[in-house]
């Protein structure tokens, strides 16, 4: 069970860091054609609906931390179930979605957002947004494999980072020569 706590907590953390230096959509005030176009964007594309799924993007990666941890099945069983409630239960899909509208309107001008609602109409938008959710699950699971077939060059790296840092923390500063 420590183990099932310590790969939660991994997770997270990892989570939060890696979002910790997006800026918040509420910083940025788009036009309001911008938001309007985004908000028709938003609906064509049916992010209400892919919020959804979201959380199954995530599966591969919780996969992949149980495989690693060599899970038990039933702590295998509470770590994605803890996952799925967290994701369920405590995330607010709604402020998610307006931030994520706000930020379309921010990143693509008015007529850009409106193209894309567009493409997202025709034949092949709409396979577009049938396929590549489940695109972005396998590269996710592609990416997971390949970083774990290369974690020893990893570790390599990073010792070598780290005895650097160290050594070089260790050696006296100028002025500072025999002085104890």
């Amino acid at each position: 069970m420590r183990k099932l706590l310590f790969v939660i907590a991994a997770l997270v953390g990892f989570a939060g860091v890696g979002m910790a230096q997006v800026p918040a959509a509420q910083e940025v005030n788009p036009p309001a054609g911008s938001l309007k176009a985004a908000d028709r964007l938003a609906e064509v594309m049916n992010l209400k609906g892919q919020m959804g799924g979201g959380f199954e993007a995530l599966m591969p990666m919780i996969k992949g931390m149980a495989d690693s941890m060599m899970l038990a099945p039933d702590e295998r069983t509470a770590l994605e179930s803890t996952f799925r409630q967290w994701y369920l239960e405590d995330f607010d899909h709604a402020k998610i979605l307006a931030e994520t509208v706000k930020l379309y309107a921010s990143t693509f001008t008015e007529e850009e957002l409106i193209v894309l609602a567009e493409f997202y109409t025709t034949p092949a938008g709409r396979k577009a947004l049938t396929v590549m959710p489940e695109l972005m699950k396998r590269s996710v699971v592609m990416a997971a494999a390949e970083s774990r077939a290369k974690q020893e060059q990893l570790k390599v790296r990073l010792d070598r980072l780290f005895t650097e840092k160290v050594s070089l923390a260790l050696e006296p500063k100028a002025g500072q020569r025999g002085k104890n």
